[in-house]
């Protein structure tokens, strides 16, 4: 066994951990997410859902993209159910760096931001009814929306 003094390399060698960037402080609390698509849809076409955050309070109030359609299909960001049964998602998940300031929407008191987003990009939603709400997470702030009900046919 080899044994090597703690001292020996201490002011040669740089840290092998970066120090980690000042986070920015997410205050999403009360902004209100909405679910909207027209219904039915075709199976084999796009799934397009609406989503709407809202700020009703009398601040501003930030929160972060990832694990949200702002940034695209990156994540399972929705909830989605048929006849009880969680539908899997079966598209990318991401995995970035840390947020930076760039990675985060305002929205001032009374505002909304909406992006819509094809839900076949991540889940196969063949003809049937389904359940469908966004999902919150820590990560974003948000907090998950009230489910929807969409009718994909054939």
């Amino acid at each position: 066994m080899l044994l090597f003094p703690a001292f020996a390399c201490e002011d040669r060698v740089p840290p092998l951990v970066s120090p980690v960037p000042a986070k920015v402080a997410i205050d999403a609390s009360r902004l209100v997410v909405e679910v909207s698509a027209p219904t039915p849809m075709l199976s084999g076409q796009p799934l397009m859902v609406e989503v709407v955050v809202s700020n009703p309070t009398n601040a501003a109030k930030d929160f972060c993209v990832y694990h949200t359609p702002f940034e695209g299909m990156r994540n399972n960001i929705f909830s989605i159910t048929a006849d009880g049964r969680d539908i899997e998602y079966r598209g990318e998940m991401a995995k970035r760096a840390a947020p930076g300031p760039e990675d985060y929407l305002r929205l001032e008191p009374g505002a909304s931001k909406k992006t819509s987003i094809d839900l076949a990009e991540g889940y196969e939603l063949p003809a049937g009814v389904y359940q469908v709400a966004f999902r919150g997470s820590s990560i974003s702030g948000l907090e998950s929306s009230a489910p929807i009900s969409i009718t994909v046919g054939s």
